[in-house]
C-alpha cells in the first residue's frame, strides 16, 4: 500500500478557502475539523488576490468540440481536486470596512466581487463573514442590502461573528462556548455548500456525457471510464460510499472495453489502462473493507485479477517483464489491505485466494518469473549498456503515459514515445530494479504473514492432541517449510550460502519428520550443493547419502509430474541410487579431489557397477602407501532410511533426538 500516493490512501476531504482576517483562519479551521463531519481541509489567503484566486478555484474553460481524448484520466485530477479546488470560500471582512467611509467600502467591495467572479464559474458558494470585536450586533439594513445586491448574495449567507472566538484571554471553556453559539451556524453553512457543491459537479459530469454521446452518436469508453472515476471521487467527497463503490466498479467495467490497438495490441495503451484499473480497484477495495462487505470484496478482487491479469498476446518481452511486475503489486497491496482490515478468520479459511500468506506468495512467484523475463532481456542486449536513458524519460498528462523531455535553450517542452521506445523504455527500467531483493522482500513478509495469521487461528482452543490439532499443525508447519525453502533459494541466489544453509536445514527437518520425501529430495539436493560450495564436504557426504537412501525409497512412479520431475525420476532409479552412495562413500575415503565439483558429477556412459569398481580401485591406489585405518570397510547397499531410524538406539527420557545424519555414518 505504501507504494501508493497519500491521496490514495486517504478519503478525500472537502477544501475550504478563507480570505481576509488571516489571524482567525488558523483557530476558525481547528473547530471545524473537530466538530464537522467530514472535516475539511482549509487554505487561507490574506487578501483576494487575482493570481492566487484563479490557482485555487480555476479558471473557466472555453468549450471544446466533441472528440476522444488523448489519455483515459489527467494524471494531476485527483490531487487537484483535493489540494487545489476549494468547494467553498469563507470571506472574513471586519466590520469598520463594512460601516467605514466610502473609500473603506469601495475597497472592500472590489476584492470581494475579484473573489465572486473567480469563484461563481465553478459554482462555489461564497459566504461573507463579518467581524467585529464585541458581541454581534445587526448591521445597518442599507449596508446589508448594499452587499447582497453587489454580489448576488442571499443574505443567510451573511453571517456575524465577534473577534471573541479566538480572545486567549477566555478561559477554554468560555471560548468553546463563543465558538458553538458563533461558529456553530457557520459550520453548518459550510457543509451544506461543500455538498452542494459537489454534487452540481457530478450533475455537469453526467450532463458532459450524455452531450458527448449525443455528438458522437455513443460515449467513447475512454470517456466513459473517466467520468465514472471522477463521480466516485465527487461521491468521496460527500461521504457518499455506497455511490462511490458503485462509480468504481462502473469505471473498471468501462475499462474492459477501452481498445488496446489494432491490429497489435500497443504497450502504451496497456500500460495506460491497467494503471487506471489499478487505482479504480485499489479505491473500490479500501471502501468495501471499510463498510465489511467482505463476500463483495472477494469478488471485486477475483474480478480484478480475472479481467487484466492475463497478458495480451503480441506484447513486446520488456512489456511482458513490466506487466509481472504490475501484477505482483497487485497481490501485494490486496495482501496489505486486506491484512489490515477486520476480516474475520473464518472468511480467509473459507476463501483461501483472499488470504494475506497466499497473496503474497502468489507475488512473490511472479517477481520470480520477472526476474527470469529481466534477465532474458539483459542476455539478449549482449548485457550491455541500457538501450535507452531514463533521464529523458517524464510522465506524461494522462495517468499511466510517459513522453520525452525536450529541451530547446531555455524551454523545456514534451514529444509522444513509439511503442517501440516505450518498450526499449520499460527494458531500462527492468535494469533499474533490484529483482532479488523484491522477491525475497515478498516472501519475508509472506513469512511474517504466515506467522501472524497462524498465531491468530490458534486463538481457539484446539487440543494438541487431537486430529483436528495435529492436522491444523501439520498444514502451517509445512507452508512454513515451503516458504523456508523459497527465502533459502532466493539467499543463495544471491550468494549468502550461510543463510540458506540454515533455512534448508530447517526445511529439511520438516520434511524429513512428515515423510514427505519427493520435497525431501528436493531440498537435499539445494542443500548438498550449498554445502559444497561452503566447503563443508562431510556434511556434503551425509546429504549425498541421505539423498540416495530417499531417492531408492520413492516409487518410480510417483515423481513424473512433480518438481522437478526430471531429477527426481533419475534418482528414483534403484541402481543409481547404488551408485549415488558408492561415489559418496568413495568421496569420503580419498577426500574432494576437484573442490569446485559436485560428488555427484559422474559420467554418463559409465554404469553404475563400473563406477563403484572404478571409485573403489582409485581409492585403494591413491592410499596404497598410506596406512588406512582396519575399522573403515564399506559395503554398498540399499539402505531403508525409516528401519534405519527404527534401529537406532531408543532415546532416554529428555535425551537428544537421533540425528539422521549420525545414523547414516554409522
Amino acid at each position: 500500500m505504501n507504494s501508493f500516493p497519500a491521496e490514495l490512501r486517504t478519503p478525500p476531504l472537502p477544501l475550504i478557502a478563507f480570505i481576509g482576517c488571516p489571524e482567525l483562519h488558523k483557530d476558525v479551521g481547528t473547530y471545524f475539523n473537530q466538530t464537522l463531519r467530514p472535516p475539511f481541509f482549509s487554505v487561507g489567503l490574506a487578501e483576494p488576490n487575482e493570481q492566487l484566486l484563479v490557482r485555487l478555484f480555476g479558471t473557466k474553460k472555453q468549450q471544446e468540440p466533441f472528440s476522444t481524448p488523448d489519455g483515459i484520466l489527467k494524471a494531476d485530477w485527483f490531487q487537484k481536486q483535493r489540494q487545489r479546488r476549494a468547494a467553498v470560500a469563507v470571506a472574513f471582512v471586519p466590520r469598520s470596512d463594512v460601516e467605514g467611509d466610502p473609500s473603506s467600502w469601495m475597497r472592500m467591495l472590489s476584492g470581494l466581487r475579484t473573489l465572486r467572479s473567480t469563484s461563481s464559474h465553478k459554482g462555489v458558494q461564497l459566504l461573507l463573514v463579518v467581524v467585529q470585536d464585541r458581541a454581534p450586533t445587526e448591521l445597518p439594513p442599507d449596508r446589508v442590502a448594499g452587499l447582497c445586491n453587489n454580489l448576488s448574495l442571499d443574505q443567510r449567507y451573511l453571517c456575524l461573528v465577534s473577534r471573541r472566538v479566538v480572545d486567549a484571554s477566555l478561559s477554554p471553556e468560555e471560548r468553546r462556548q463563543y465558538q458553538d453559539a458563533e461558529l456553530g451556524p457557520l459550520g453548518q453553512l459550510v457543509t451544506d455548500a461543500a455538498a452542494a457543491y459537489y454534487a452540481a459537479a457530478a450533475e455537469r459530469l453526467r450532463q458532459k456525457q450524455l452531450d458527448l454521446a449525443a455528438a458522437l452518436g455513443s460515449s467513447p469508453p475512454e470517456v466513459n471510464a473517466a467520468i465514472a472515476f471522477k463521480l466516485a471521487v465527487l461521491a468521496e467527497f460527500r461521504q457518499d460510499w455506497l455511490a462511490a463503490v458503485s462509480s468504481y466498479q462502473a469505471a473498471a467495467a468501462a475499462l474492459q472495453g477501452v481498445p488496446l490497438g489494432r491490429p497489435t495490441v500497443s504497450c502504451q495503451r496497456h500500460a495506460e489502462v491497467t494503471a487506471v484499473a489499478e487505482i479504480v480497484h485499489f479505491k473500490a477495495m479500501m471502501l468495501l473493507l471499510h463498510q465489511q462487505r467482505y463476500a463483495e470484496v472477494v469478488q471485486q478482487l477475483r474480478g480484478h485479477l480475472a479481467t487484466f491479469g492475463p497478458t495480451p498476446d503480441g506484447l513486446p518481452l520488456a512489456a511482458v517483464a513490466a506487466h509481472h511486475g504490475w501484477l505482483a503489486r497487485q497481490y501485494q497491496a490486496a495482501a496489505e489491505m486486506v491484512a489490515m482490515s477486520r476480516m474475520d478468520q473464518a472468511t480467509l479459511q473459507a476463501h483461501k485466494d483472499v488470504s494475506p500468506c497466499y497473496l503474497l506468495m502468489s507475488a512473490a512467484q511472479i517477481a520470480v518469473t520477472r526476474k527470469a523475463l529481466a534477465d532474458q532481456l539483459h542476455h539478449l542486449r549482449g548485457y550491455g549498456p541500457p538501450p535507452l536513458d531514463v533521464s529523458s524519460v517524464r510522465k506524461g498528462r494522462y495517468l499511466g503515459q510517459v513522453e520525452f523531455k525536450k529541451v530547446d535553450g531555455t524551454a523545456v517542452g514534451h514529444s509522444d514515445m513509439t511503442d517501440a521506445q516505450f518498450a526499449l523504455y520499460l527494458e531500462a527500467e527492468e535494469r533499474r530494479i533490484n529483482h532479488n531483493q523484491q522477491v525475497l522482500d515478498l516472501l519475508l513478509q509472506a513469512q511474517t504473514m504466515h506467522l501472524k495469521q497462524t498465531g491468530q487461528s490458534a486463538a481457539p482452543p484446539i487440543a494438541a492432541g487431537t486430529a483436528v490439532g495435529r492436522s491444523v499443525k501439520a498444514a502451517a508447519d509445512r507452508l512454513q517449510a515451503r516458504l523456508t525453502w523459497l527465502i533459502a533459494e532466493q539467499h543463495v541466489d544471491t550468494h549468502n550460502l550461510t543463510a540458506a544453509r540454515k533455512l534448508l536445514l530447517q526445511t529439511v527437518y520438516t520434511y524429513r519428520r512428515d515423510g514427505w520425501d519427493a520435497l525431501l529430495l528436493q531440498s537435499l539436493l539445494l542443500l548438498r550443493d550449498v554445502c559444497q560450495r561452503l566447503k563443508l564436504h562431510q556434511e556434503a557426504l551425509l546429504h549425498s547419502l541421505e539423498l540416495a537412501c530417499v531417492a531408492d525409497s520413492l516409487p518410480s512412479s510417483a515423481n513424473s509430474n512433480s518438481q522437478p520431475a526430471a531429477t527426481l525420476h533419475e534418482l528414483a532409479d534403484h541402481e543409481q541410487a547404488i551408485g549415488l552412495a558408492a561415489a559418496a562413500l568413495a568421496s569420503m575415503l580419498t577426500g574432494p579431489g576437484d573442490k569446485k565439483g559436485s560428488i555427484m558429477k559422474t559420467s554418463s556412459n559409465v554404469s553404475p557397477g563400473d563406477r563403484v569398481t572404478a571409485a573403489a580401485d582409485e581409492a585403494q591406489q591413491r592410499h596404497a602407501n598410506s596406512p588406512t585405518p582396519s575399522a573403515w570397510h564399506y559395503t554398498v547397499q540399499q539402505l531403508d532410511l525409516s528401519a534405519a531410524l527404527q534401529q537406532a538406539p531408543a532415546q532416554e527420557d529428555g535425551g537428544r533426538a537421533t540425528n539422521v545424519a549420525d545414523v547414516l555414518q554409522q
